[in-house]
């Protein structure tokens, strides 16, 4: 199946299961403000929806993540939405939450008026720059809570959750992609820091990754885990991910199963690269959420982890910074 079709089968697939709250993105529409989530976490049967390889292997498929149920429920499920040629396998999965953690990361530091926890963590992406200026990039859901850290307000490595004090400004806050309330929908979750003065100059350049998604080697290296290894096994996932700040629904996400051992919160923001020795590493994704998958017996079997496409993210911060392209580098 092309990515075309992979796209268009989903889409539709989202647009039957989890309307009226779910619509595609609607070109030039103005990010609404956040607000509260509509559901508690966990109360609706379906989380999301995809193409891919089911956690237990076999074919790619159309794919349906609900949380556990009894078994004729997850039948009658499949029963309806499946098409003559096009089955659809239900994962029992758990509600889709972003990594973010009390641990040790880069933060901003915003004053408590803010409604924005000073205690939080998230991992540094790497460097954008355009005209000659560099800005840091991370996820939204770290740095900014969605527009609620003040333009401007330091970014801190280590942040207070790890020294009280503050680590030193690596950078100030200067533009987040903000993410729109349901039913719109949104691509990535990110938001730039303008590079304090006296950061080093970027490193050499990646390139995002272009290719076939379904079964691509990929690595990361998170704040808290480190380097980790997995296969990309769901090219396409749209679905719900839940912040502290609220509900917000994707599009055009990157699925890879794995362990905890893989991420754990505190590594939201963490480059996912695509590896294909002996060829340079390209940037593949930006990790941001996981969710619990389960066996036959409703036993946790593992995690489904989640990144925004990386050639979305570049061309949505670009379009933040007012300027037609960026350049990425990863961090040193």
């Amino acid at each position: 199946m092309s990515p075309e079709e992979t796209k268009k089968t989903v889409d539709e697939l989202a647009a039957s299961l989890l309307a009226p709250r779910f619509a595609p993105p609607v070109a030039g529409e103005r990010p609404a403000p956040p607000r509260s989530a509509p559901d508690i976490p966990g109360q609706g049967l379906v989380h999301g929806v995809g193409y891919g390889i089911p956690p237990q292997g076999g074919k790619a498929t159309r794919l349906i993540f609900a949380s556990p149920a009894p078994q004729c429920v997850l039948d009658a499920l499949a029963a309806k939405y499946a098409k003559r040629g096009k089955p659809v396998k239900i994962v029992a999965s758990g509600p889709i939450v972003g990594l973010q953690s009390l641990a040790v990361s880069i933060g901003a530091d915003a004053a408590p008026n803010y409604n924005a926890p000073p205690f939080y963590a998230g991992t540094l992406t790497g460097i954008v720059t355009a005209n000659g200026t560099n800005w840091l990039l991370g996820c939204n859901h770290v740095v900014s809570f969605n527009g609620r850290v003040p333009t401007g307000s330091p970014v801190r490595n280590p942040g207070l959750v790890d020294d009280f004090a503050g680590g030193p400004a690596i950078g100030s806050l200067s533009d987040t992609v903000l993410l729109a309330a349901q039913p719109s929908s949104n691509q990535v979750d990110c938001a730039l820091a303008q590079a304090a003065a006296a950061r080093p100059a970027a490193p050499a350049s990646m390139q995002p990754f272009s290719g076939n998604l379904n079964g691509q080697a990929v690595t990361k290296n998170g704040r808290i885990t480190g380097i980790t290894s997995s296969t990309i096994s769901v090219p396409y996932f749209a679905g719900t991910i839940h912040f502290s700040f609220g509900s917000f629904d994707f599009t055009d996400l990157v699925g890879n199963y794995g362990p905890e051992s893989f991420a754990r919160p505190g590594d939201s923001g963490s480059l996912v690269e695509a590896v294909n020795p002996p060829a340079t590493p390209t940037a593949l994704g930006l990790l941001m959420a996981r969710a619990y998958t389960f066996d036959a017996n409703n036993n946790v079997s593992g995690f489904l982890y989640l990144s925004c496409r990386f050639d979305l993210v570049l061309n949505k911060a670009a379009a933040a910074l007012g300027v037609p392209s960026v350049v990425f580098s990863p961090v040193a």
